[in-house]
């Protein structure tokens, strides 16, 4: 956007779109005077009362340390203006939420907007931490939809210990989810019972979202203990060793997609938990490097599901 554009945005919202309900931010640019941040703010306050649908892309490679903030800044006040009429969906693209010294991004968009959300997507963005992922979940009570992807593939990080309140989303029916078992310590508790806790912690959250219908799920081990992996969050959905049956109330699932730390250890008894519980489950994906060779899907439990349910998609990638 040239800067004959930039400055012509704040007349264009005064004078002809009293009833926007979406606005799409191209690029985020950065606002260099506090002049604009109060004009910025008070035009979308008065002028756009109806405002519920923000977009935005941060990708600007153009832009030093300072331009940045204030690029940080011009979207905070964007924020901050349509705060009476409350957000229902956000989108992003290209956003990293530690790069800015004023605070982090999805920290305000929670302070002003927390309440009314419905939909937050990320995509290809270098964050948010852990932290933040965590808000969301236990703020957002009217939230139905999260979806944060990393550039590339993957989504981002939860990591267990930071799951300590409870999740507020119930609502929810599409979340995407990387759960990250990095080790932390607990006085007077051994590894193993700290790290059986939070993953019980973590997993009966998901399994109190009972509207999903649109799940993925994938689980990695701290780098530092790969060789572990057989021993930790392989064992997750299982049902012997594992939180599967936390997941029974899951009963409107129609989509599941897991990595291969998951279906790894998977048996007929896990699928046949599937096949009891899951009873609107349409498709299955599984993502690993494993799965190129396609054998997987030949497994015995596999094909029980589909002779059990014919019209059922199990799809490799």
């Amino acid at each position: 956007m040239k800067d004959t554009q930039r400055r012509s945005l704040i007349p264009f919202l005064e004078s002809h779109v009293p009833n926007l309900e979406r606005l799409s931010i191209p690029k985020v640019h950065k606002l260099d005077n506090e002049a604009d941040v109060r004009r910025l703010e008070e035009t979308i306050e008065s002028g756009c009362p109806q405002l519920q649908h923000l977009s935005s892309n941060w990708e600007n490679e153009e832009m030093d340390d300072e331009e940045t903030d204030k690029g940080w800044n011009a979207f905070i006040t964007v924020l901050r203006g349509c705060i009476k009429a409350g957000l229902r969906t956000y989108q992003s693209r290209f956003f990293a939420d530690n790069l800015y010294s004023q605070g982090s991004i999805i920290e305000k968009l929670l302070q002003y907007h927390g309440e009314t959300l419905e939909e937050i997507e990320c995509l290809d963005c270098y964050g948010p931490s852990s932290e933040s992922i965590h808000s969301i979940l236990s703020t957002c009570r009217s939230l139905k939809k999260l979806r944060m992807a990393l550039c590339g593939e993957g989504s981002c990080d939860l990591c267990f210990e930071d799951v300590l309140t409870e999740w507020v989303c119930l609502d929810i029916t599409v979340i995407n989810l990387s759960l990250w078992r990095l080790e932390f310590s607990v006085p007077g508790r051994t590894k193993d019972e700290v790290m059986a806790d939070a993953a019980q912690r973590i997993y009966s959250q998901i399994g109190r979202l009972v509207k999903l219908e649109d799940l993925t799920l994938t689980c990695y081990e701290n780098y530092n203990h790969w060789d572990d992996l057989e021993e930790s969050c392989a064992y997750d959905l299982t049902l012997e060793r594992g939180w599967l049956g936390e997941l029974a109330g899951l009963k409107r699932l129609r989509r599941f997609r897991m990595n291969h730390n998951y279906w790894g250890r998977m048996g007929q008894a896990e699928v046949e938990f599937i096949d009891t519980n899951w009873l609107e489950l349409q498709s299955i994906t599984f993502y690993g490097y494993t799965f190129r060779y396609g054998y997987q899907l030949q497994m015995d439990q596999w094909n029980w599901l589909k002779e059990r349910r014919p019209y059922i998609e199990l799809e490799a990638r």
